[in-house]
């Protein structure tokens, strides 16, 4: 076979191999990742997360593991869900990204994250965030195991957020 051959067909069984990672961290990890997130689901959301998971938090300088960032979800999401509550909203989580790179068994993951409010008069409220995450599959399974994430001080713009991808692509 000739050395383009071989070549081109590395690369596109490279590809396809990528693609498939990217199918199964899509519904292991962030199709759930983002449901849970929208319910609040503190349960469901860690268990998308390796046990020895690190988490750092950009904007409030923190590193946290597994079992002080589920915590801290205990503790502030039932203050976010009152104030969703309080607002009368409703609120929507999305994921775009701008970044993916995976082999078999690990993915970097880097993107923009929004938070979408619709007020009771319709008036919509959004807010963005940049994350990177690293995912490794443990038994067959993805997990996130480094998840950072920042608002930029709340410089990130819809127009950066809407450049990204959506999952699935």
């Amino acid at each position: 076979m000739k050395p383009v051959a071989i070549i081109f067909l590395a690369l596109v069984f490279s590809q396809a191999s990528a693609q498939l990672a990217n199918q199964e961290i899509d519904q292991q990890v962030w199709l759930p990742f983002t449901k849970s997130l929208i319910e609040k689901n503190v349960e469901v959301f860690m268990n998308l997360h390796a046990e020895d998971v690190i988490r750092v938090e950009q904007d409030t300088k923190k590193i946290l593991n597994y079992q002080q960032y589920k915590e801290s979800m205990l503790i502030d999401w039932p203050k976010w869900q009152e104030y969703i509550t309080k607002l009368n909203a409703r609120h929507t989580f999305e994921l775009r990204f701008t970044n993916r790179i995976e082999n078999e068994n690990s993915a970097l993951h880097i993107g923009y994250y929004a938070n979408h409010y619709t007020l009771p008069n319709g008036e919509k409220k959004s807010s963005f965030g940049m994350f990177h995450v690293v995912l490794r599959k443990y038994k067959g399974v993805w997990k996130i195991q480094m998840d950072t994430d920042t608002t930029l001080n709340g410089t990130i713009k819809e127009e950066e957020f809407l450049k990204a991808s959506p999952i699935g692509y």
